[in-house]
């Protein structure tokens, strides 16, 4: 019997090989349309989310300082100090990593408009061609 971890899984799966297609299906349809501008919807909104996951990671950075102290037969976890939100320089290095690796996406979106505007603009090219040799 299937537990409710590996049935999560499996549902994650099946959402994803569903999203992909569609949204590499979609972004091929915006970058065939007139204006160019469409083509360039989705790879913004990937951009700025990865930003905005970045960033996020840089200024909601919480560090408490405590330790660990015998007390009374068992181990008890003793809050020293209590801090506000603090810069922390090691979140800085994992923010740009999170930025390059959600940026993935973006870059495959881009790849997919400019392949269809390329070809979409060698076609037009062709017509032209044709258009004048008549």
């Amino acid at each position: 019997m299937l537990t409710g971890i590996v049935v999560m899984r499996i549902i994650f799966l099946l959402v994803l090989l569903l999203v992909i297609p569609v949204t590499i299906f979609l972004q091929a349809y915006l970058s065939k349309r007139e204006s160019k501008w469409y083509g360039l919807i989705l790879p913004f909104i990937t951009l700025m989310l990865s930003v905005i996951v970045s960033l996020n990671m840089i200024t909601f950075t919480q560090t408490n300082l405590s330790h660990l102290q015998y007390i009374d037969g068992e181990w008890v976890n003793v809050l020293v100090s209590e801090s506000e939100w603090e810069f922390i320089p090691g979140a800085v290095g994992a923010a740009i990593f999170s930025l390059i690796l959600l940026n993935i996406p973006t870059g495959i979106l881009l790849i997919i408009y400019k392949i269809v505007r390329s070809n979409q603009n060698q076609r037009r090219e062709m017509e032209k061609m044709s258009v004048q040799d008549l």
